[in-house]
């Protein structure tokens, strides 16, 4: 939920959403340590279906 808001926030402002600007949202909002860090949002991202 932590990291959807994040995505929220970033649409909110017109920024792209990738990794880089929603790990930078999280660090911002003080929820990336809460969600395990870094490592932990790159392994949620990395089972996620792309669009390839």
């Amino acid at each position: 939920m932590v990291i959807f808001t994040a995505m929220k926030n970033l649409a909110g402002k017109k920024s792209p959403i990738d990794l880089v600007t929603v790990k930078e949202e999280l660090e911002s909002m003080t929820m990336l340590a809460p969600i395990g860090g870094p490592v932990e949002l790159f392994e949620i991202a990395d089972i996620l279906p792309d669009s390839d």
